[in-house]
Order: structure tokens, then sequence, then C-alpha cells
């Protein structure tokens, strides 16, 4: 089972690049969302804009995610471009893993007890399939055979808490510094930890479905 895991993350370290697209994606996305909240639509013209923008922004960050999951499954394949190409696939299983990710954190902000732990659990249900539709590259029903294995499950709890839990940690803890300089600094580091350990544990995921994938085919 660790064996498992350990592989898994030791394929997602090999490839620096990825990571850094993942990373560079995410705060990208983050910065043109909170840009596009200052746009002011004081007209037909302007709305029209505001909605492009959102339109191209979604865009981007389905094609992000489906790429990142077609990058393990087959080796030298361009993934960015699979991924473009099966976007009409991915996109129903993203709006689905979206709808998740949203339901999961409105239950962190509303409720004490965690039931927002249900939301990452339907997540790893969801994410296999989303897989096969994003890269195309596995052989069909393989994403039942990764659910059917116990290795998949045990890794996907080690990846929330690595990847949701840890980071809703981080962010929700308030260190006692004092000073703006200190405030600030103890924000961007506690957030870019947190937003690497969420980078990892997604992409430490796909590589295991890829990778049993490409076992199931073998």
């Amino acid at each position: 089972m660790l064996t498992t895991l350990r592989n898994a993350l030791a394929a997602v370290l090999r490839r620096p690049i990825l990571i850094a697209v993942l990373l560079a994606g995410n705060a990208a996305a983050l910065l043109l969302f909170y840009a596009w909240l200052s746009i002011p639509e004081r007209s037909a013209l302007a709305l029209t804009g505001s909605a492009l923008i959102l339109l191209g922004l979604a865009f981007g960050i389905v094609w992000l995610y489906g790429a990142t999951l077609a990058a393990f499954q087959q080796p030298g394949a361009s993934y960015a471009m699979v991924a473009l190409r099966r976007l009409p696939r991915f996109l129903p299983w993203a709006v689905l893993l979206g709808a998740v990710a949203y339901g999961t954190a409105w239950l962190a902000s509303k409720s004490r007890v965690p039931l927002w732990l249900a939301g990452p659990l339907v997540a790893l249900l969801l994410l296999p399939l989303a897989s096969e539709a994003a890269g195309g590259l596995l052989p069909a029903g393989s994403a039942r055979r990764v659910l059917s294995r116990s290795g998949y499950w045990i890794a996907g709890a080690v990846a929330i808490v690595m990847g949701v839990v840890a980071p809703k940690l981080l962010l929700t803890w308030i260190p006692e510094v004092t000073g703006l300089t200190a405030q600030s600094a103890s924000i961007v580091v506690r957030f870019t930890i947190a937003a690497a350990l969420a980078a990892l544990a997604w992409l430490t995921l796909a590589a295991i479905i890829g990778h049993a994938g490409r076992e199931s085919r073998a």
C-alpha cells in the first residue's frame, strides 16, 4: 500500500515542470479571478467582456486539470493536446468535481463537525472516471479497477490529509506574530505551503490512477 503511494509521489517529483505548471496555473487563475471581481459592469460591453473573461478562465482551469490527469496515463504523450481534444468529455466531470469542491468549502465554513470530509471522499470516487474521460489513454473499465483497489483508497486518505486537511489547518492557523510585515510574510508562506501540498496531493492521485491503468493494459 505504502509502496504504491511512494512510487506515485516519486513519479510526480520526477516531473518538476508539471508541478510548476500546476502551481503557476492555480496562481494565475486566482489572480485573474480577483481581477475579474474588480471589473466594473457599467455597460453591456463591459458585461459581455466580463462574461468572456470568466468563460476563458473556466476553460483554462478545466484544461489545466484535465492535462494533469492525462499526464500520467501514457509516457511521452502530448498530454496537453490530448486533454484539449477530450475537453468536451472531461467537462461534465470537471463540473461535478467543481461542485464537490464548492460544497466541501461551504460545509467547512459553516460546520464545526467535519462533515466536509465527505466531499473529498466523493471526489475520490469521481476522480478515476474523470481521469478516464480527460486522457482517453487508459483501457476501458480501468476506472472501475482502480476503485476496486484498497491501495487507491488508502492513498486517497493520505492525499486528503496532505492536500485538504493540512492546507485547511495551515490557512486557519493564526500565528502570534507582531507587525504588518511579519503578518504578511506569514500569510504568504502558509498559503504557498498549502498550495504546494494540495498540488502534490492532486498529482499523486493522478499518478496512481495512471499507473493502475497502464498495469491493466499490460
